[in-house]
């Protein structure tokens, strides 16, 4: 996954990698927003258009796969 994730141009990286990461952290807050890893993956993998399984696998890896990304608010 890594190797494809880094052949993406730099603003799609950019973009994918602090996409997955808000939505690592709003996973990570469930206990206080209510929104778990299901519920997210619905909603967003339609807007995305992206399929659930791999939006769930680049969302609970997103801190595997994006080390380098650190959200400040």
């Amino acid at each position: 996954m890594m190797s494809l994730i880094n052949k993406l141009p730099s603003c799609n990286y950019s973009l994918l990698s602090w996409v997955m990461c808000h939505f690592y952290s709003v996973v990570s807050n469930e206990q206080v927003n209510l929104v778990n890893m299901q519920t997210l993956s619905s909603a967003m993998g339609v807007a995305l258009n992206m399929s659930l399984n791999l939006l769930t696998y680049l969302v609970t890896k997103a801190d595997k796969l994006f080390p380098d990304v650190q959200l400040t608010k």
